[in-house]
């Protein structure tokens, strides 16, 4: 085994998949990182031991019995796509299903789709996947309750509970619910803030100072957020304790989303020995480093969060915190600082917006300090920099999400033109969030960064409570999401309190190819300067 936690034939195969199985538009996106990596990679399986046979055999295995897998056990499944009462039916080329059509243009596929069908189903590695675009149909999808679509169910059908662990999924979703929306919260959310308030004005000017007046804006704007989340949610023993920690949960992080992506294309038995295990690994080694410190946090009783965890489940142990603590770091830390970065990079865009925004925070820092700014204030007296931070949502939404499945009776629902459809159990549904976002009929220049869009008197959101969808909806809405936008807003508005930004315009274009929120085609780099105050 290598440093990097995989062993180097899954590693390579790992890194070959998405390069020569996803085509083209997948080596557009991952084009910065790919070479390197990949020639790294084989270099390393050429010094191991471990890897004895030719690697074309080994692919070539595992693409025949994929393959096998389809004609085995897809096949059977079509005549449920043909019982009439199914949505529409995308066709797809074997193994694959639709993704090569979905991976060339998500933000087309989805769009077009939707306008066209409302609601319609894609065949993914043989399984089919309904997504809804419809707002009569979303209402009745996102007020179904767990019993009938299933959002645990889809977590593991997607294979999350062999990345993030069963007890994650099982539990965990539950006690950060529990944490962030029972009555109590506003204490809870305004003591959170407090501490990451005081995390992100300590690392700013390390990570900034760290680039030297240069810097990728989202590298930098992550790493803000990963000390800020560790320091929040679990505590600053982890910094202390175990320093390589951020380093070794970045290069997990990212590699899982990218096994988390490869669940859509391999059948179930064969991805989990073939990927996922591997990935289970490496994250069990990380939390096996990260336990030690976790134990004594938890004994100490110096973390607010890990103190809730105990109110909320009084059978929690500090193992299963430990566990807890991956599972708030891979919700909190990476979408948010794309959205943060994202709302600088839109802003920088729209040299007028940022004008605006710039005063409208000058304007109350000479009122409050910055160390001062409560949760009330962020909420009330910034409405500039909110609506940018909504605006960047709307845009940035992912192009697909909220996965459920069908439970144990048939899920029927109508579209707003009184079409009924039947899904039978085990149906994988989505909706798709970046399809409502730019609804023309919607959403007025619906493609475009518009500061006043959702703010009196235009609120184009207000003509549907289903207007747009970046935190999910519903039963299964996001529960950290008034603690999210919080986070955002607060690590703009420092960052263009305390520096002055500038960029080569034209920004790389939005690329929705991974599965976060959208990032940019190619890293932005920005020139900063300290301000003086």
């Amino acid at each position: 085994r290598q440093d990097a936690a995989f062993p180097p034939c899954s590693r390579c195969l790992f890194r070959c998949i998405l390069v020569r199985c996803w085509w083209s538009p997948w080596r557009r996106s991952f084009s910065s990182e790919l070479p390197e990596s990949l020639a790294e990679t084989t270099a390393r399986c050429r010094l191991s031991s471990l890897f004895k046979m030719s690697f074309s055999l080994y692919l070539g295995a595992v693409l025949v019995v994929a393959l096998a897998a389809f004609i085995l056990f897809g096949a059977p499944r079509k005549p449920r796509r043909d019982n009439g009462k199914m949505p529409p039916f995308l066709p797809g080329v074997p193994v694959l299903g639709t993704m090569l059509q979905y991976n060339k243009d998500p933000k087309k596929f989805v769009t077009e789709n939707g306008s066209k069908f409302g609601v319609y189903t894609i065949d993914l590695a043989g399984r089919d996947a309904v997504l809804l675009t419809d707002r009569k149909a979303l209402e009745q999808y996102y007020a179904a309750p767990e019993s009938k679509l299933s959002a645990v169910a889809a977590m593991k059908e997607m294979n999350f509970d062999a990345l993030l662990s069963e007890l994650n999924i099982e539990k965990g979703t539950y006690i950060h619910r529990k944490i962030l929306m029972r009555e109590l919260r506003t204490s809870v959310i305004d003591q959170l803030l407090e501490n990451f308030k005081a995390s992100c004005l300590s690392a700013l000017p390390k990570v900034f100072q760290g680039d030297q007046g240069k810097s990728d804006l989202f590298g930098s704007v992550r790493r803000v957020f990963m000390f800020c989340i560790i320091e929040t949610f679990i505590g600053k023993e982890v910094l202390e304790e175990y320093p390589e920690f951020v380093t070794e949960y970045y290069k997990w992080h990212d590699v899982m989303e990218e096994a988390a992506a490869l669940s859509v294309i391999f059948p179930k038995f064969l991805a989990r020995p073939a990927i996922f295990w591997t990935v289970a690994k490496w994250r069990n080694r990380i939390m096996a480093k990260l336990g030690k410190t976790v134990e004594r946090i938890w004994a100490s009783k110096s973390s607010r969060y890990m103190e809730e965890i105990k109110e909320v489940d009084n059978k929690s142990t500090a193992e299963e915190a430990t566990a807890y603590s991956i599972g708030i770091l891979f919700a909190a830390h990476k979408n948010p600082a794309i959205t943060a970065s994202q709302v600088i990079s839109f802003l920088l865009e729209n040299p007028t917006a940022l004008k605006r925004v710039k005063a409208e925070i000058d304007t109350n820092l000479k009122k409050t300090k910055i160390e001062s700014i409560s949760v009330a204030q962020l909420q009330n007296d910034f409405p500039l920099l909110l609506a940018a931070v909504w605006e960047t949502l709307r845009l940035c939404s992912h192009s697909l999400g909220s996965v459920r499945i069908v439970k144990e009776e048939p899920f029927v629902f109508s579209d707003s033109k009184g079409k009924q459809f039947t899904l039978p159990e085990g149906t994988l549904v989505a909706s798709s969030p970046l399809s409502l976002s730019l609804d023309g009929a919607m959403f007025e220049d619906s493609r475009n960064f518009d500061l006043d869009r959702l703010l009196p008197p235009r609120s184009e959101n207000s003509k549907h409570t289903i207007a747009f969808t970046p935190f999910s909806h519903g039963t299964h809405g996001c529960p950290g999401r008034p603690f999210a936008l919080l986070m955002v807003q607060y690590c703009v508005l420092a960052i263009l309190s305390k520096f002055d930004l500038d960029t080569k315009l034209p920004l790389p274009e939005l690329d929705f190819h991974k599965a976060t929120v959208a990032q940019r085609s190619k890293p932005i780099i920005i020139d900063w300067a300290a301000k003086d105050n």
